[in-house]
């Protein structure tokens, strides 16, 4: 070979520099050194040479390697200490997750880089709700305001459960306020919902269309009550400052009245059932409540309280984990490995569960561009998986697509003007209860749809952060008018709730949903629709000669 010479020529340094390299062993140098100096010739040599190269080359790639790692480790540290996100690769970042959950808080997937970060030009007009009281939970509804104030359509307010500032033994622990959304005054404050001493309220849910509206608490003994909230004015006497001039004038008061009360059923051979979950599904003027327990049964009870029949649609540990409104009088149900569509009307399952994925479902929400057809399941892992629950007219449970992976946290997922929120929640007993957790993922699925290409996607309309603080609930609220969109957000280094007024356009509407989308019959299966219209077309063929 012509170029054999004088690579034989610098055989020495390239021993030299293999022997400073720690891939290669001092034995092997000797050897070659040792070769080198009785002037080796022929193939034997040759095969010698291409060894060397080939260790040389794998030094080099290891030496490569080692500088990107340094300098991807000196990127993160100089975005951490200036408080802003670098851009990663989608395995890059996973992998790095992996050791740590602050990767995902100082860097951005390069893949599907939110389109805004701005959290300040959608959230605006940040006020304090309830600042006196470490509130444990809370929710917005909306409120018919009385005629006499002149406002028209509805009003935001905030419902909170907080702990009694003078509790007795014999007394309430926990008492229910409301707040005007708008400028922070109490309208009904320290109410006290009427559980047992000692219990623990860990249920908070109010109605979105009955008028007036309801709040449900549930405490830690299966135990649920209904109150109906109604708004009125009452004259106050308001004495001017500096002078002793009294002056009348109207102020809003929230009256709490008890609609019903109950309780998880008792089992008949003695098993222990925990509440877990509770919704009020609202149809016309149909009203029903539904609870889901650990040992995997769904309660349904009339507007009254009264116990329409209990199913048991899981074996699974835990149970019923959570229930989400579908369409009509439907709901989704989820447990720990499956989940499925339970007719409210009918208090029975609409067809046999679905399997859940690999890892353990953690939240879900529903698609309703789909008619409800299709189920959002977050997993534990950080994972987010849409599964199509009918295909034409047939049940399915397909993988229809996955969402962006943007958390090494689970996320709790929140249907809001078309969006699909995400927030991420540490599970219990990992340690991260503690960590400044302030993120909001705003995804569109109208661009998760349309699919992903080679340039970035924009999946993810908006990322919010509220660092340094740690985000510990969020409730979203959208009047169907559009005029009211706000957010509560609740902070653990601070007391009360923020309420902001949320500016964002409501994400479009899919092309592929309104081609596929499949109608969900809440009352009944498939096959009951198609009996209903198969006898409808056989009464008009015998009507007509």
């Amino acid at each position: 070979m012509p170029a054999a010479a004088p690579l034989r020529a610098l055989l020495p340094l390239f021993l030299l520099s293999a022997a400073a390299a720690a891939s290669v062993d001092d034995g092997n140098v000797e050897d070659d050194a040792a070769a080198s100096s009785t002037g080796c010739l022929g193939a034997a040599c040759e095969a010698r040479l291409q060894g060397v190269l080939a260790k040389l080359d794998s030094v080099a790639k290891e030496i490569r390697g080692r500088r990107a790692t340094l300098t991807a480790l000196e990127e993160l540290r100089a975005s951490i200490l200036s408080g802003r996100r670098i851009e990663l690769p989608s395995a890059r970042r996973q992998h790095l997750e992996k050791g740590s959950s602050l990767i995902g808080r100082v860097s951005y997937d390069v893949r599907h880089r939110p389109i805004s970060t701005n959290a300040s030009r959608y959230f605006q007009g940040a006020r304090a709700v309830g600042k006196e009281s470490e509130v444990s939970l809370h929710t917005l509804l909306l409120l018919k305001p009385p005629s006499s104030f002149g406002q028209v359509g509805t009003m935001a307010a905030v419902v909170t459960v907080s702990p009694s500032p003078a509790p007795r033994p014999d007394g309430p622990s926990l008492l229910l306020s409301v707040f005007d959304a708008e400028s922070g005054a109490p309208l009904l404050e320290g109410f006290d919902p009427g559980h047992n001493p000692g219990r623990v309220i860990r249920h908070l849910v109010v109605s979105t269309a009955q008028d007036p509206p309801l709040v449900l608490t549930g405490d830690d003994s299966g135990r649920m009550r209904v109150h109906s909230l109604k708004v009125e004015a009452r004259p106050v006497d308001k004495a001017e400052e500096g002078t002793n001039v009294t002056r009348s004038s109207s102020q809003m008061f929230a009256m709490a009245n008890l609609t019903c009360a109950f309780k998880l059923p008792r089992s008949p051979i003695g098993e222990v059932r925990e509440l877990n979950t509770v919704l009020i599904v609202e149809k016309g003027t149909q009203t029903h409540f539904v609870a889901g327990d650990t040992r995997g049964g769904i309660s349904v009870y009339s507007h009254r309280g009264f116990l329409r029949g209990r199913v048991r649609v899981t074996e699974e540990e835990g149970g019923v984990k959570g229930l989400v409104k579908s369409q009509g009088n439907s709901v989704l149900f989820y447990s720990t490995g499956s989940f499925g569509h339970f007719s409210v009307n009918n208090v029975d399952l609409l067809y046999p569960p679905c399997p859940g994925p690999s890892s353990p479902i953690f939240h879900a929400a529903v698609d309703v561009s789909y008619s409800a057809s299709r189920a959002i399941l977050a997993l534990e892992d950080g994972d987010v998986v849409v599964v199509n629950t009918a295909r034409g007219k047939s049940r399915a449970c397909d993988l229809a697509l996955k969402f962006p992976h943007v958390s090494a946290l689970p996320l709790r997922l929140h249907g809001f003007l078309d969006y699909i929120v995400g927030v991420p929640e540490p599970l219990p007993g990992l340690g991260l209860e503690g960590d400044d957790i302030a993120d909001l993922f705003f995804f569109n699925l109208a661009a998760m749809d349309a699919g992903y290409g080679i340039a970035p996607s924009r999946t993810v309309t908006l990322q919010a952060s509220f660092p340094p603080r740690r985000l510990l609930a969020v409730s979203l609220l959208a009047a169907p008018t559009g005029t009211l969109v706000r957010a509560a957000l609740r902070f653990a280094s601070s007391r009360g709730v923020e309420v902001y007024d949320v500016s964002i356009r409501p994400a479009k509407k899919s092309k592929v949903a309104k081609e596929e989308g499949a109608s969900e019959d809440g009352d009944a299966g498939s096959w009951m629709s198609w009996l209903a219209k198969a006898g409808a077309v056989l009464l008009v063929a015998i009507a007509v000669p």
